[in-house]
């Protein structure tokens, strides 16, 4: 509510809880939740397809997050929140992070779920740490697995008098 996120996407969205919570919290904002559902998850798919139909701010790609890189571009938006949770392993990760940050707006706000080597989550801490901005680790808003925020800002070049140059 404090952000008010003009657009946001997850990767990974599961059933959708944290993309219907964006939805809800910020109704004039875009939510887009990108999930494979390869595993033929009925309950998970259900429910994300309920916050869907409940929420008319909110959509849902099924996609690899890699492939769903093209409809979200399409869209035109800069993302002001990008949630990185599908894959939990350094090499997709990293390949969602160069796919969808030159998307990002401005000033926006990355999160990444599960920055630990526990849970078979291969290379995510090099994943972390590779990541350029403002970067502060959580433990406690998903507790024991550690989430990462990074704020992400452009600097503009400031409008004004331009500096001299020697001759």
């Amino acid at each position: 509510q404090t952000l008010k996120p003009e657009f946001v996407v997850e990767l990974g969205s599961w059933r959708g809880d944290a993309s219907a919570h964006f939805a809800v919290g910020n109704p004039d904002g875009k939510v887009v939740a990108v999930d494979i559902h390869k595993d033929d998850d009925v309950a998970g798919l259900a429910k994300l397809n309920e916050a869907v139909e409940r929420l008319p701010n909110m959509s849902f790609i099924r996609q690899w997050s890699w492939d769903a890189i093209n409809p979200i571009r399409e869209m035109g938006i800069p993302i002001s929140i990008l949630f990185i949770d599908a894959w939990h392993d350094y090499k997709y990760a990293r390949l969602e992070w160069d796919l969808y940050s030159p998307l990002l707006a401005d000033n926006a706000l990355i999160i990444c779920d599960d920055i630990t080597a526990g849970y078979n989550f291969d290379g995510m801490i090099r994943f972390w740490d590779e990541l350029p901005g403002e970067k502060f680790l959580n433990g406690d808003v998903h507790k024991d697995v550690p989430m990462g925020f990074v704020k992400h800002q452009v600097d503009k070049p400031k409008r004004g008098r331009r500096a001299k140059v020697n001759q």
